[in-house]
């Protein structure tokens, strides 16, 4: 059992070491593959579509709880 937790915690120590390791030699390598080219795309582009989704999400949660209600009367009478 000891042993497993030595493991473990030498695993966590090397991965730390290595993440570490990772930021200071991969920095500039990271930056450089993350930029991305997105000329002629609109940020809001399915922001109406989302607002859409959601407030459908709302009308059935409330439609819920709205039926929950009603339920728990039916079972008090």
């Amino acid at each position: 059992m000891l042993e497993n937790l030595r493991d473990k915690i030498l695993n966590v120590q090397y991965d730390l070491s290595a993440s570490f390791r990772n930021l200071a030699t991969g920095d500039a390598q990271l930056s450089r593959a993350k930029r991305h080219n997105f000329k002629g795309v609109s940020p809001h582009a399915g922001a109406n579509l989302l607002h859409y989704y959601q407030q459908q999400w709302e009308v059935l949660h409330e439609n819920d709880a709205t039926n929950a209600k009603k339920k728990q009367k039916k079972l008090i009478l």
